[in-house]
């Protein structure tokens, strides 16, 4: 037997139990109530007229004072502002004027029955109605905000930014009122529900509604922030066959984009690997930065008029039938098309006559995609051309003016392919005054084999600490390429480059010793060639340039060793760091003086081995810096090679038509120029996976349907003895 619910009067135990204050009010005032209702309801219904206006007539914007650099931001203006939210208030309003007109018209047209416990069931009746009624909209009302402000959801999780959590945390407040109304409208309900059908069918039905909707919010929302914070899949295969990921200087690129790219892809409707990976890597780049990363996928066969209408709106194009499409939202004049051909490339399997295919998708995605978003901003690049430098330009009057046995045409082209201006630089011996132009952005010395002359230091130590540019207040960005050379005139000792002061004022010194390391017969590496590679701790500082070739190991020559003074312990002032530095297996030493025959120094310094020997020649093992960067309050300033043969064409024919040197010093630009470093990011190679014969392919099929059955079969019993006991 169950309980009879307690009356609300214990002197009268026959009074009906009256649910509370507000049933008994609406109970006693219940025409004074149908009355707010029905203008509750009106004024419902004239906001939902009104809402439904302004969704049915979209507002436009008129443009004013056009320009090229706000074409983007005027052309948004033409979007119908808010339009999908004045269709949501107007639903809204409609279920409010259900609620205020039709339980207000009820209450108004039905005669107060007599009997006391009827009044106070019309009053739960009412309460239930309209707080579920105006309970359900708000819910719903915040679900469609929600939904409508979820890139603003995903722009907090992504980027942390706090200017967009008030919108999805305003559609969520919204909605737990909706619920708190629509709970607590079911309260006063709850004393009757077990005399009553009607309100237990509606008590009951109101709480499950209630949970189904809190359910789904609660896996919305917990789905929604582990797909952003964990891996969409796993993939277990040793090659990364079923996954793609971005590099961390790809992705960091991406996630800071402030105008939104959209990328047409068209891919074939039967996927092979490279349209696997071409559209993994699309996903990816569009989860890096929802907001400002439009993909949208185009089959030649099925989409042919909107493939049309591309080449219609990008006629400078030409689109072959499978490719990538990327262009700036609202701007047809910049645009770039990758043939899926350029995705993917063959490569010899040294010594054998097998070919594998790798996929390079990323790093063109990546040079395409710098490309695309500093079109309006070519940083200009000049290399100084009067001591005996690298040869990088290509015009004639300069070449004949240079000395072109020391070409570094990969260089140039390595630049122009990230969207730099290449341009030579000299100086008029006669000008006094001598100054960088103003345009330049980064000035590179590449190897000079005789001092720079005055008018070129002065000038570059002026760049360097002097405001400028159009705005005055550009700061200078600085390349040093300076490897061991005798002074002229058969002078004694490393011949200086003239910019060892500045240099130190940035903290790095460029000493004038030669770096030498022990003969390595293994690798057949005499002792004037060592082999660099990144500096550890900038790998850990996620460096963009150690990053990229965090796995490299570069052979280099005539070393100059290369210092850096740790910075002020109050944190002002320049920092240098070491970029790169020597390996840790092999022994290393310095000489003041280029030596003809380092191996038999080598040779007599082991056999003598005393300390003052070592002592005197520097003998270490261990790591050793090569290169070092330096940034300041104005961001990243210099960077400092002490090595440069490396940088010429040679080296290309040396790796065998590798540009390796071209990649490090394209990553070295990218860096002051503070972008991401892309010209390393290493490709995917696909390969077979051949099956072991001696593998039992029967139990491949037997075991796991044996351990199925056995599992359907042990929850069946399970279910069978629970139900008989």
């Amino acid at each position: 037997m169950s309980a009879d619910p307690v009356p609300s009067n214990p002197n009268n135990p026959t009074a009906p139990p009256s649910g509370g204050a507000l049933v008994e009010f609406v109970a006693a005032q219940r025409a004074s109530l149908a009355m707010v209702l029905l203008v509750f309801g009106l004024l419902s219904f004239g906001g939902g007229v009104y809402c439904g206006y302004r969704y049915l007539k979209p507002q436009t914007a008129t443009l004013t004072k056009p320009a090229e650099e706000k074409a983007e931001a005027e052309l948004e203006k033409l979007t119908p502002p808010r339009q999908p939210e004045y269709a949501a208030a107007a639903m809204l309003c409609l279920v409010f004027t259900i609620a205020g007109i039709g339980v207000g018209g009820w209450l108004m047209a039905g005669q107060p029955n007599p009997d006391p416990a009827t009044q106070l069931r019309d009053a739960r009746v009412a309460i239930l109605l309209v707080g579920g009624l105006v309970g359900a909209g708000l819910m719903a009302f915040g679900l469609i905000l929600f939904y409508l402000w979820f890139d603003s959801l995903l722009d907090w999780i992504n980027r942390k930014s706090a200017a967009g959590a008030k919108y999805p945390l305003l559609s969520l407040m919204i909605f737990l009122i909706g619920a708190g109304l629509t709970f607590f409208a079911t309260q006063p309900a709850r004393v009757e529900e077990r005399d009553n059908p009607l309100l237990r069918r509606l008590v009951y039905g109101t709480n499950v509604g209630l949970t189904m909707v809190l359910l789904v919010l609660m896996l919305v929302v917990g789905n929604v922030v582990a797909a952003m914070k964990l891996p969409a899949k796993l993939d277990t295969t040793e090659s990364g066959l079923h996954s793609l990921k971005l590099s961390d200087s790809t992705r960091e690129y991406l996630a800071a984009l402030d105008k939104t790219i959209v990328i047409y892809a068209l891919l074939p409707e039967q996927s092979d690997a490279v349209t696997l990976d071409t559209r993994r890597m699309l996903d990816a780049a569009r989860e890096a930065n929802p907001a400002h990363v439009e993909v949208r996928y185009l089959s030649p066969t099925l989409n042919k008029t909107e493939i049309d209408q591309l080449r219609n709106d990008f006629p400078q194009i030409t689109l072959n039938t499978f490719g990538l499409l990327m262009t700036r939202r609202g701007d047809t004049k910049q645009a770039s098309f990758l043939r899926r051909e350029e995705l993917y490339k063959s490569e010899q399997v040294p010594g054998t006559q097998e070919m594998k295919v790798l996929f390079q998708g990323e790093s063109l995605f990546a040079r395409e995609l710098l490309a695309l978003t500093e079109a309006k901003s070519q940083p200009i690049v000049y290399f100084t051309q009067s001591a005996g430098e690298l040869t990088v330009v290509s015009d004639t009057a300069t070449a004949n003016a240079t000395r072109l046995e020391r070409p570094a045409a990969e260089l140039r082209r390595a630049l122009e392919t990230i969207n730099c201006k290449v341009q030579a630089l000299t100086f008029d011996p006669a000008n006094p005054n001598p100054a960088i132009p103003a345009d330049a952005d980064i000035v590179v010395v590449a190897d000079p084999i005789s001092p720079l002359s005055g008018q070129t230091v002065q000038a570059i130590e002026k760049f360097m600490n002097e405001p400028h540019g159009p705005d005055g207040k550009k700061k200078g960005r600085l390349i040093v390429l300076a490897a061991a050379h005798p002074k002229p005139a058969g002078g004694e000792g490393i011949m200086p480059t003239g910019l060892e002061p500045l240099l130190a004022r940035f903290g790095i010194t460029l000493t004038e010793t030669v770096l030498y390391g022990s003969p390595n017969n293994a690798l057949q590496l005499p002792s004037n060639q060592l082999g660099v590679a990144m500096n550890p701790n900038l790998v850990d500082d996620k460096n963009p340039i150690a990053l990229t070739f965090e796995q490299r190991l570069f052979p280099v020559t005539n070393i100059r060793a290369v210092t850096t003074t740790p910075p002020a312990p109050q944190g002002q002032g320049p920092k240098a760091e070491p970029l790169m530095v020597t390996a840790e297996d092999r022994f290393t030493w310095l000489e003041t003086e280029i030596l003809a025959n380092p191996e038999r120094t080598w040779a007599e310094m082991t056999r003598a081995a005393t300390p003052e020997i070592v002592q005197a020649k520097r003998i270490a093992k261990g790591l050793r810096p090569v290169a070092a960067i330096a940034s300041d309050d104005a961001g990243s300033r210099i960077v400092v090679y002490g090595f440069g043969a490396f940088f010429s064409d040679e080296t290309t024919r040396a790796l065998r038509g590798k540009s390796l040197q071209a990649d490090l010093f394209s990553a070295s630009v990218n860096w002051l120029r503070d972008r991401p470093a892309i010209a390393n990011i290493p490709a995917k190679t696909y390969g077979e996976y051949i099956l072991n014969p001696k593998v039992d392919g029967l139990r491949l099929v037997v075991l796991p349907v044996g351990l199925c059955m056995m599992t359907i079969l042990a929850v069946g019993l399970g279910v069978l003895v629970l139900r008989r006991s």
